[in-house]
């Protein structure tokens, strides 16, 4: 676990950003499996700032959806902390030419969902298959998933590189039948990863205990507390009273130093894994490939280098483009399209930086004679609302290896943008493909 006995803050704030040589040790570390004789103890309590909309299936709007699955979810692949794609349910792959294009073959570890029953090929083929009915666009080049005897194989047109990719964004495997139900499954029945949900009090709190017998192995906390919090003050008030051990993840304005002033407390400032931003409702007004022209014109009017100079300093940099070395698209011209009526945007309650940061582009917009309404959203209120309501949402997403290409691919010749992104980036084929 990386969250031994430390305050971990996605926060922001004004002091120069001082990264020590080494991090101390905690004082009073969990017990390993090896120090309990390979049975899960201890208990963490930890406070976070939103609920899940939905457990399952995964929401690309629902942050802390994503982060507890890391709990109890079993993932095929994982991504650490580092940002990288680890092993999870798939424990080997091999890759090659077949009769019909390229193939895929998962080798998938051994365990047990937590009503006991096995873990099965056919489990992972009905997860894959939920994930191409959702997100057809995002699972295009994968063409057949099957299961052959112990293990699964994935079928591509062509070589394909982008393949973890999809296994990283199809989410937690559920037991064929539940996956197969087609709604929205109750994970306290049934789950596969280290941890399973045994209670859950909406607005208040989850309780996950131990699966000792989860493919992923066992883990060294035999129980989570996970309280939700939307206030950072009323966060590190539980912090300070001993009703929580680690409060994780707020965006908050001058949070270490808000947080030291416990006594006892080290806190901290981590540097990527996050981003924030604005994202437009395909359904909306300001949505679609019509409204093309008045995304980029809203884009283009909005300055946050002075919020970013003010509360982040050294600590974060506006992105011009979602791709490091390409230039940012070019701006429409001046008076160039009329904005089609009052763009409304929403943020989270729970950040203070993104209440913030959506002051700022209301200021922004309205400067320029676009009429702009922020609305507050607590969660889960919050993914619905950006799902079904408004104009846009400024929201943070964890970040993990680039995606393939294809999905953005409106015009143009599908195999070769695949084959840019199998050689790899940078590449000419890659930038061919972009």
């Amino acid at each position: 676990m990386g969250l031994l006995g430390a305050l971990l803050l996605g926060a922001c704030t004004a002091a120069p950003l001082d990264i020590p040589a080494a991090v101390a040790p905690a004082p009073a570390p969990l017990p390993t499996l090896e120090d309990t004789g390979g049975q899960p103890s201890g208990e963490l309590r930890v406070v976070v700032p939103d609920e899940p909309g939905r457990w399952w299936p995964p929401d690309p709007l629902d942050t802390a959806a994503a982060d507890l699955a890391a709990l109890w979810g079993l993932p095929l692949l994982r991504v650490d902390e580092s940002g990288q794609v680890r092993q999870g349910l798939v424990a080997e792959w091999s890759v090659g030419a077949a009769d019909r294009g390229w193939e895929v073959r998962l080798e998938l570890r051994p365990g047990e969902w937590t009503d006991g029953s096995p873990v099965t090929p056919a489990d992972v083929v009905a997860t894959l298959e939920a994930a191409q009915r959702r997100d057809p666009a995002t699972f295009t080049p994968l063409r057949t998933v099957r299961a052959d005897g112990d293990a699964v194989v994935l079928g591509f047109d062509t070589l394909y590189d982008g393949w973890p990719d999809l296994l990283v964004e199809a989410g937690s495997v559920l037991p064929a039948p539940i996956v197969a139900a087609d709604e929205v499954p109750d994970v306290t029945a049934v789950s596969g990863g280290w941890f399973r949900l045994a209670e859950y009090e909406p607005g208040l709190r989850a309780r996950f205990v131990a699966h000792p017998t989860s493919a992923l192995g066992a883990p060294g906390v035999a129980e989570f507390e996970v309280y939700f919090s939307p206030r950072y003050d009323t966060a590190l008030a539980m912090l300070a009273d001993g009703r929580a051990d680690v409060v994780l993840g707020y965006l908050a304005l001058n949070g270490v130093a808000r947080a030291e002033d416990i006594a006892g407390v080290a806190a901290a400032e981590p540097l990527g894994g996050t981003t924030v931003g604005l994202q437009f409702r395909d359904s909306g007004d300001y949505g679609g490939d019509r409204q093309a022209q008045a995304r980029r014109w809203v884009a283009a009017n909005i300055d946050l280098g002075e919020l970013l100079d003010g509360m982040l300093d050294t600590a974060g940099a506006p992105a011009s483009t979602p791709w490091a070395g390409v230039a940012r698209p070019s701006e429409p011209e001046p008076g160039a399209v009329d904005p089609v009526r009052e763009f409304v945007m929403i943020v989270p309650t729970s950040s203070e930086v993104l209440a913030f940061a959506g002051r700022a582009i209301e200021r922004d917009l309205s400067s320029r004679e676009l009429a702009t309404d922020l609305v507050s959203e607590p969660a889960p209120r919050f993914v619905e609302a950006a799902r079904t309501e408004r104009d846009a949402v400024l929201l943070t997403r964890r970040t993990t290896r680039r995606p393939p290409l294809s999905r953005d691919v409106v015009v143009g010749d599908l195999e070769s943008t695949w084959a840019g992104q199998a050689a790899g980036w940078p590449s000419d084929a890659a930038a061919d493909a972009l």
